[in-house]
């Protein structure tokens, strides 16, 4: 029996909190064996097996589960109800390479629907999902079990299963299918780093970069991260995936589309969208100018530099970045970096550039085909002077004729 949140304000006010009225709980005419244990009670069995699950596989798949529950505990509806769950799982086993587990799970939840969801080697209530998944990350462990379940739907299995004797399900049960959501998106500032934000709103940022300094709001961030500038290696981008996570969690508008490009495989578009972002936070937190951040993110602009197909634009722009540092504005750098006057410009000198290239090489070609000797200009030259060497020649044979 676990308290909730009216039950506890009851107690603390000094009032009685009555206690829920005990159900009957069945036992079987014969004890089941297993773990070493004779077990009358399903939920005592569930437990067992949760513990020893390939042994539990085993009398699932022989059909023992199924038997004792129909004839000794005369719940036919449920060894019905495994026995279909049984039949899919093998279906699907070849496509499904979690299935044997999912049906374990399944199955345990089906004989204790009050006790934890139960998913390989890890055990958590329903609403302590993201507590479980905290945890387990802040002690340097993983929570790829935690976040496999979730795809795997294994929530959802237990909420199909209590739906008609838990009222008011749908929340929790739309929170599940959020981070489910998360998880199917690969890039920075979703999967397994947006679902322990969204899921503890009181978990600081855990990225490498400012781990130490405890950030649970968004508005200190880039102060933090400016502070951090002369700690950390600054080869690599401010915006990592905990903090992309942290960012889009946090941030009362939606942020989704300003980070949609930082996972961007062309590293000039990813450090653009990375600069993009920090700008809008800048602006919208206020937070003044930022030295170190900006000193940072400028000696990151290379590839967003080299867009640029103008050698002299180029240099012209490297040699603006340090007065821009300089003034610790954020929003005059992408000014400078992103100005799409200037980018049609280059692009339209470029595409011109190219064009007269092209002319010019289609030119060298030609000249070179026209004074070829297979050439028509060749050809033509060559019959002229034969037929002025020819002549020279009937000239000189006449004359030495009438001479002779």
């Amino acid at each position: 029996e676990r308290w909730g949140f009216e039950e506890l304000d009851t107690w603390s006010r000094g009032h009685h909190v009555k206690p829920k009225k005990n159900t009957l709980v069945k036992r079987s005419r014969r004890a089941f064996r297993f773990g070493g244990v004779d077990h009358k009670m399903s939920r005592t069995l569930a437990f067992s097996m949760a513990t020893h699950r390939e042994s539990a596989l085993n009398i699932i798949k022989d059909g023992s589960l199924e038997e004792w529950l129909d004839e000794n505990l005369q719940e036919l509806s449920l060894a019905n109800t495994i026995k279909v769950a049984k039949e899919n799982s093998i279906a699907f086993s070849e496509t499904m390479p979690n299935a044997d587990e999912l049906l374990l799970s399944r199955v345990l939840m089906l004989l204790d629907p009050k006790a934890p969801i139960t998913y390989k080697d890890i055990n958590y209530m329903p609403d302590g999902f993201g507590s479980a998944m905290a945890i387990e990350t802040l002690r340097g462990g993983t929570a790829s079990i935690f976040m496999d379940s979730v795809i795997n739907n294994v929530p959802d299995i237990w909420y199909s299963i209590v739906e008609d004797t838990i009222p008011n399900l749908h929340t929790s049960r739309e929170f599940y299918s959020k981070m489910s959501s998360h998880l199917q998106k690969a890039g920075p500032g979703f999967g397994i780093e947006r679902c322990l934000y969204d899921a503890n709103p009181g978990c600081a940022c855990q990225s490498p970069i400012i781990i130490k300094e405890n950030i649970y709001s968004v508005s200190d961030l880039l102060q933090t991260l400016n502070q951090v500038e002369k700690l950390t290696n600054t080869t690599q981008s401010p915006i990592d995936r905990h903090i992309a996570a942290f960012i889009t969690s946090r941030s009362a508008e939606n942020m989704d589309d300003s980070i949609s490009q930082l996972g961007d495989l062309d590293e000039a578009i990813a450090t653009l969208s990375m600069l993009r972002l920090l700008v809008n936070l800048q602006n919208t937190m206020n937070v003044g100018t930022l030295l170190g951040l900006t000193k940072w993110v400028g000696g990151l602009m290379g590839p967003v530099i080299r867009l640029y197909h103008s050698r002299g634009k180029r240099r012209e722009i490297e040699g603006a970045v340090p007065s821009i540092v300089r003034s610790g504005n954020l929003s005059e750098l992408l000014s400078l970096l992103d100005n799409s006057r200037e980018k049609q410009v280059d692009e339209k000198n470029y595409q011109a550039a190219a064009k007269e290239y092209k002319e010019t090489e289609k030119e060298i070609i030609e000249i070179g085909d026209n004074i070829g000797p297979t050439s028509e200009i060749g050809e033509r030259t060559s019959k002229q002077t034969a037929a002025v060497i020819s002549n020279l020649i009937m000239i000189i044979i006449i004359f030495f004729i009438i001479v002779t």
